[in-house]
């Protein structure tokens, strides 16, 4: 569990390249293309004890953490985890630490990105 954490805090989430990249440490990771955003909201806290996540909804956080943030996606996308298992997905919950500054970059590429398209 030791390893697990410290590869979460340094390898933080990621936008480059009209890309967004999420990650859970070496554990598992998403990368999207900012136009397959539909939405991004603020993610209702986590499923109690005992009950089901959704299989369509990657969780990018360890599950000590409350999430932050919900990315719906236009299309599906899949998570590569480890050992090269792939799971397609159509939601990314997440959080990280500076939380208005990467909702501030996301918005900022959406806005570019529909600028561009019209």
């Amino acid at each position: 569990m030791a390893g697990l954490y410290h590869s979460t805090r340094l390898l933080p989430h990621a936008i480059y390249d009209d890309k967004l990249l999420i990650q859970l440490g070496f554990q598992t990771r998403i990368e999207i293309d900012m136009g397959n955003i539909e939405n991004i909201k603020t993610a209702k806290a986590q499923n109690g004890f005992g009950e089901k996540t959704p299989k369509d909804t990657y969780y990018a956080m360890l599950s000590i953490d409350t999430p932050q943030y919900e990315i719906l996606l236009k299309e599906t996308a899949f998570i590569t985890s480890a050992y090269g298992r792939k799971k397609f997905v159509n939601s990314i919950v997440f959080r990280c630490d500076e939380p208005a500054k990467i909702l501030q970059e996301i918005n900022f590429n959406l806005n570019n990105l529909n600028e561009n398209d019209t």
